[in-house]
């Protein structure tokens, strides 16, 4: 009967999304771990006197670097716990919002390496939850000003986005997609398939002078598809990296709102 194959979906999607928080539970206590581990020991290390000075500013380092990647892990599970509140708790925000709130927040960075971080003028002006947008730009933008080709002397990112509505979405009714694109250093075509594998990093073997966990990625795949949306990434034969993530679109007047004609409409 129809009320039976509904408790059976909703059955197969409540063990999904318990699997998925599972998945990442595990993989954020790993990395909670291995930074912690690697901050004590370093710590413990400089109060040894032995210690010469190059090795003491070398353990420093390592604890900054491991610190900064402990902020950034709880600055993510700040953001989806903010998304996996009460839905009557939810905020929503136009998305020009939100993609303005992260290029504020990373200003700084952009600055330190010269990266022109601009934001299309016909970014669809729609309602999108704030804290699971923000969360997936923020990791985009942040990996794009990251890995900026220092050989290059105009860098560049650039936050587009469209909204697809038409025979091609009859039963979501239409899909938001954000591209997050860069001139940057690209991604070699042999790492290009695990990208958004749990802590796999591209550059970890050729850019050892940038800190990550492999973890970024990652968590805009798992935000995307627990809205029911996708996450990917095309390269441009000019070079750099168009990482994507969409959202499906609630409402039809999404696209009215936004002055843009749904796509196979007559």
């Amino acid at each position: 009967t129809t009320a039976t194959q509904f408790l059976r979906l909703a059955g197969e999607r409540i063990n999904e999304r318990e699997e998925r928080l599972r998945r990442f539970n595990r993989m954020v206590a790993h990395e909670l771990k291995n930074r912690v581990g690697a901050i004590r020991g370093a710590s413990e290390l400089l109060k040894e006197n032995w210690v010469g000075e190059s090795q003491r500013a070398r353990f420093q380092v390592m604890i900054k670097e491991n610190a900064d990647g402990l902020q950034k892990v709880l600055q993510n599970l700040e953001a989806l716990s903010r998304i996996e509140s009460d839905a009557r708790q939810q905020r929503n925000v136009l998305l020009p919002q939100a993609v303005a709130e992260v290029v504020r927040q990373l200003r700084d960075a952009a600055q330190g390496r010269s990266v022109d971080v601009q934001i299309a003028d016909d970014l669809p002006s729609v309602e999108v939850d704030a804290a699971a947008v923000e969360l997936c730009v923020m990791n985009y933008l942040s990996n794009a000003i990251k890995y900026s080709d220092p050989a290059k002397d105009n860098r560049w990112v650039r936050v587009d986005g469209e909204l697809l509505f038409g025979q091609e979405f009859p039963s979501a009714g239409g899909e938001l997609i954000v591209r997050v694109t860069d001139n940057g250093m690209g991604v070699p075509q042999e790492a290009r398939a695990r990208l958004f594998d749990q802590f796999y990093r591209a550059h970890a073997e050729t850019v050892t002078s940038i800190e990550g966990s492999g973890l970024g990625l990652n968590i805009v795949r798992e935000t995307a598809e627990s809205l029911g949306g996708r996450a990917w990434v095309d390269f441009p034969e000019e070079g750099g990296a168009s990482f994507c993530f969409s959202l499906p679109s609630r409402r039809e007047e999404d696209a009215a709102a936004a002055g843009i004609p749904r796509l196979g409409a007559p």
